[in-house]
This record gives C-alpha cells, sequence and structure tokens, in this order.
C-alpha cells in the first residue's frame, strides 16, 4: 500500500477526472505511474540503444561486421527466412 500526499491544485484537478471519466482516483493514479514508469523504461532502453549504435560506430572491427551483416540483409531482400536458433554470443546467427 502507497499513501500520497498531493498539492491542493493537482488532488483537485485529479478528483475532476475521476468524475468526468467515472473512474477513481485510485485507478487513474495506477494508470498514471504505469505510464510514466513505462515511458522511463523506453527511454532507458532507447539510451542503451543508442550507447551500444556509438559503441559499434567507434570501433572499426564492429563497424565492418555491421556493415557486413547489412549487406547480407540486402541480398535477403524479400526472402521469407526461418529465425535463428537458440542465441549464441560466441556464434553469431547471421552468419
Amino acid at each position: 500500500m502507497l499513501n500520497v500526499r498531493l498539492p491542493q491544485d493537482l488532488e483537485a484537478r485529479l478528483e475532476a477526472e475521476a468524475r468526468r471519466s467515472q473512474r477513481s482516483r485510485s485507478a487513474l493514479v495506477r494508470d498514471a505511474i504505469g505510464a510514466y514508469l513505462a515511458e522511463r523504461e523506453r527511454q532507458r532502453f532507447m539510451e542503451a540503444m543508442g550507447r551500444a549504435a556509438r559503441a559499434v560506430g567507434d570501433d572499426a572491427s564492429s563497424a565492418r561486421e555491421s556493415r557486413e551483416m547489412a549487406e547480407a540483409f540486402l541480398d535477403l531482400e524479400n526472402e521469407v527466412s526461418e529465425p535463428p536458433g537458440e542465441y549464441d554470443a560466441g556464434d553469431p546467427w547471421w552468419r
């Protein structure tokens, strides 16, 4: 259980939205917190993807391997292929 104190203006806005939407304040707060946490997780994921992309770009060997992968995928253009089996970091799935 969690108790939260809200400033009066925010509590009034929450109460008004609860009446308009015919939902409880608790349901609105749960949804708002869930949406906030999902957005933060998405932001962290995107930041990690950016760091990974920069790391690949900064490493000549990784950049070369990435270009090779991209070229290999271009060859597959409209072909349908089976998804890769279990991932083994020691044996890249694209080879």
